[in-house]
């Protein structure tokens, strides 16, 4: 990280821009985000590098600078109608610049947010009208091979988690634990490859005590990662972390602990700004309070968390949760405290709910 700034400061010094757009994008992209910058931060140095390279004819880090400003716009909670209009644009530029491969990239990515968004036949296949992951390698050269299918298998376990197909989360996960870090060093995926891993691991070993040994190790694992990212990077890992402690003090039984923890995840999450962060601690936390019999309580949440997948854009998983909990989620989006709720959400508070 040091390093990484350093070599910020001497591009001020020297008049060779062509070394600017590269150097931008990948301290902004593999180095910022690990470190004291939230996802949120990065995305004006990385559009900045996109004009960089644009200047000078560097279409390839130009391009990539462009390509992480999507990117990390998408994991820090961008509304989704705004994210797919960046990747339209995107495509549109690798294509203009004759660059296959991230157009292949992008494609994979702009078909899981059309997922998110209710327009595909099945959330859970990547295929639509961006793609089809199929033919997906009929397109890619055989040296590439490796790397897109490190990032289709991020995508299918993003699409998994989000509709908590919990058993495929885990298998693509068995795929992609090791291969995905040495493919894809320093890429930010790397953490929301470990949270959904480890949040599948939960919800497995609190449904069935068969294979808890074997999940609640991975539930350890995943963790101990999160717990050194955090350190370094609290404002993308912290409420991660947090939700990721709640899940097992409620697979071990302590409720106590599971109620500080879920609740100490969902200001933080609310403080990162990251909206489907949010909206998972609240749909997972309504969970909890389900099984403690604290029906008010899971049912507020429950409608709490519809109504943040619905502003960020996820109109597939908000269906979901209103198929799955219509009467609940309706009786208790008419309570005072869900009112209460999104007039304090409005003005960037996060009210304490004491009572109904």
């Amino acid at each position: 990280y040091r390093f990484g700034k350093l070599a910020l400061s001497f591009l001020e010094k020297f008049e060779n821009k062509e070394i600017h757009c590269q150097t931008v994008w990948t301290f902004w992209a593999f180095i910022a985000p690990w470190y004291e910058h939230s996802l949120s931060n990065t995305l004006e140095h990385l559009k900045h590098s996109y004009i960089l390279g644009v200047e000078v004819g560097d279409h390839l880090n130009a391009l990539y600078g462009l390509m992480f400003s999507v990117i990390y716009g998408f994991y820090s909670g961008r509304q989704l109608a705004l994210v797919l209009d960046d990747l339209n644009s995107i495509v549109q530029c690798a294509v203009s610049f004759g660059n296959e491969l991230n157009r292949q990239v992008m494609l994979i990515i702009q078909q899981c947010v059309l997922n998110l968004m209710g327009r595909s036949e099945n959330p859970l296949a990547l295929q639509g009208t961006a793609m089809n992951e199929d033919d997906l390698f009929e397109h890619v050269a055989p040296e590439n091979v490796e790397y897109v299918s490190q990032i289709l298998y991020f995508y299918r376990l993003m699409l998994a988690h989000t509709f908590c197909e919990h058993k495929v989360v885990v298998d693509i996960a068995n795929k992609s634990r090791v291969t995905l870090a040495k493919t894809l060093p320093g890429f930010f995926i790397v953490v929301l490859h470990v949270f959904f891993d480890g949040l599948a691991a939960c919800a497995l070993a609190r449904e069935s005590n068969k294979s808890s040994r074997k999940h609640k190790k991975a539930i350890k694992v995943a963790i101990k990662k999160m717990k050194r990212w955090a350190t370094n990077s609290p404002s993308n890992c912290k409420h991660k972390l947090l939700l990721l402690k709640a899940e097992y003090c409620a697979v071990r039984g302590k409720e106590s602990s599971a109620c500080e923890a879920y609740d100490a995840a969902l200001d933080a999450a609310n403080k990162s700004g990251m909206m489907q962060d949010e909206a998972l601690t609240y749909e997972r936390a309504a969970l909890f309070f389900r099984d403690l019999g604290d029906e008010v309580k899971s049912s507020r949440y429950l409608a709490i968390a519809h109504q943040l997948y619905l502003d960020w854009g996820a109109d597939a998983k908000s269906s979901q949760l209103q198929s799955e909990y219509s009467t609940i989620v309706s009786q208790a989006r008419k309570r005072r405290s869900f009112q209460d709720y999104m007039i304090n959400r409005a003005a960037s508070i996060r009210p304490n709910f004491a009572t109904d």
